[in-house]
């Protein structure tokens, strides 16, 4: 009869080592698979849905700050760096589909606003021939997105009151002061000081991701090299057992 497997505070470690070594969240689905054969290696029978299963109870723990008291506190420790550096991981791979998602939203929003008040004292458009602006939020968690999006909302409504208020008529006190206009290379370059800011967020983003990915490369290769290892090691044992039991049959 086959012995049951158990997760231990030891497995666990092995389990979210191996997580970030194959990296699904970045890597597809598929890694898990890569998961449950590096469990094969250690002779352990494991399925991919009890790895999702034992992550997902490790990350709910490691939230409430429930996780168990059992193993020396290296191990502990070890156990909860590790959990942080997947929520790291799990929350920068949902930034990036929220990026996605709102990068043509907030183009059209800004542009539309700019349309509706930018004009001259005679109805004027300003806005004609301005080259589209690149709106990019580019933050490092799900959090600082809403903030982003908050304070980027906030400074271009600020913005725009502004500039209504300089367009506005005066009222009959003041009808002879003269009346500030913004003019066309104003509004430009208020924009293009934004797109610089947002274009540097965004190259800050390529690089993180970049090094990351490049990390997960190198931990894949460790991973094949280690298989390799572990294949070779299995042929060497059973050569010599295969030599000692030919040695027993020739006695």
């Amino acid at each position: 009869r086959k012995t049951r497997f158990a997760f231990t505070l030891q497995k666990d470690i092995f389990l979210l080592k191996t997580l970030l070594q194959v990296n699904p969240w970045d890597f597809g689905e598929n890694c898990w698979e890569d998961a449950v054969k590096i469990f094969c290696t250690r002779g352990w029978v494991v399925t991919e849905r009890s790895l999702k299963d034992r992550l997902k109870a490790l990350q709910k723990a490691y939230k409430q700050q429930t996780l168990t008291k059992t193993g020396t506190e290296e191990e502990k420790t070890d156990r909860a760096s590790l959990l942080e550096e997947i929520e790291k991981i799990v929350e920068a791979a949902e930034i990036q589909k929220i990026v996605v998602v709102h990068r043509g939203a907030d183009d059209n929003e800004f542009e539309e606003v700019c349309s509706e008040t930018s004009t001259d004292s005679s109805g004027n458009d300003l806005s004609t021939n301005h080259e589209t602006a690149s709106i990019i939020p580019v933050v490092n968690t799900k959090e600082q997105v809403i903030a982003e999006k908050k304070d980027a909302d906030s400074s271009r409504e600020k913005c725009l009151k502004a500039l209504v208020q300089e367009n506005t008529p005066p009222g009959p006190i003041t009808f002879r002061r003269k009346r500030a206009r913004v003019t066309e290379e104003e509004l430009m370059e208020k924009r293009q000081e934004h797109d610089m800011y947002m274009d540097t967020k965004r190259v800050e983003l390529e690089e993180c991701k970049e090094k990351r990915l490049r990390e997960e490369g190198e931990r894949r290769d460790d991973i094949a090299k280690m298989q390799l290892q572990i294949q070779k090691e299995h042929l060497e044992q059973q050569k010599i057992f295969m030599g000692i039991l030919s040695k027993l049959i020739d006695k």
